[in-house]
C-alpha cells in the first residue's frame, strides 16, 4: 500500500488507515467501538483491520467496500493539515483554551493549565 500524506506519521504508519477505517465502521454506528478495540491492540497496524471489522460484527462487505473507495482519505487529510497547524505532531495531543498539551501527561498539568486559563478569564 502507498503511503500516504508524504510520510506524516512515521512513527505510525498504520494510523491514516486506522482513522479511514474507524469512519467507516461509525458509518454502521461503530467508530467508537472500533476506536476502542484498537487501543486494545498492542500494534496497530494495516492488516489489523480486516479481524476488528469482523470481530464488531459490522456488515463486512459494506465496511470493506467503503475501506477501498477511499471515501475518507480527504477528511483524513484535511485533519492532518489542521492538526500540523495547531502544532499537533503525535498523539495523544490535548488543546485547552487554545494552548497544546502534547504527550501522555500527568493530571496535574491538566489541572495546572485549566486552573491557570480560568485565572486568566477573571481578570
Amino acid at each position: 500500500m502507498k503511503e500516504r500524506f508524504g510520510g506524516f506519521l512515521k512513527i505510525h504508519p498504520g494510523a491514516v488507515r486506522a482513522a479511514e477505517a474507524a469512519r467507516c465502521a461509525g458509518e454502521q454506528d461503530e467508530f467508537w467501538s472500533y476506536r476502542y478495540a484498537l487501543f486494545e491492540l498492542e500494534r496497530v497496524t494495516n492488516d489489523v483491520h480486516s479481524d476488528v471489522a469482523r470481530s464488531l460484527n459490522l456488515d463486512y462487505e459494506t465496511w470493506s467496500a467503503c475501506i477501498d473507495s477511499g471515501k475518507y482519505v480527504a477528511a483524513v487529510e484535511a485533519d492532518r493539515v489542521e492538526a500540523t497547524k495547531l502544532g499537533i505532531k503525535g498523539t495523544p495531543a490535548f488543546l485547552i483554551n487554545g494552548i497544546l498539551l502534547s504527550g501522555a501527561q500527568p493530571k496535574e498539568a491538566f489541572t495546572s493549565l485549566i486552573e491557570a486559563e480560568l485565572s486568566n478569564e477573571s481578570k
